[in-house]
């Protein structure tokens, strides 16, 4: 009786793990483990991480631009 309720619990606590992977758009909770795509997703992932964080530094740029063109225009 204890194993079933342990066992119930492991694939609870994996499918709680998984959902939070995924919603943190890691999709190759999605995939078989060994899956020859997992490597494809992973690369995808982190291709898309780079170009956030590129795009991300650029606008954090541009208004840090703005901002020093519109004190320099008050003074």
């Amino acid at each position: 009786m204890i194993s079933h309720v342990t066992n119930a619990f492991d694939t609870i606590d994996s499918g709680i793990t998984a959902a939070s992977r995924l919603l943190h758009s890691d999709i190759s909770v999605l995939l078989k483990s060994g899956s020859s795509g997992k490597g494809f997703v992973e690369a995808i992932q982190r291709m898309w991480r780079s170009g956030r964080r590129t795009f991300q530094d650029a606008a954090t740029t541009g208004t840090a631009n703005k901002d020093a063109i519109r004190c320099d225009a008050g003074a």
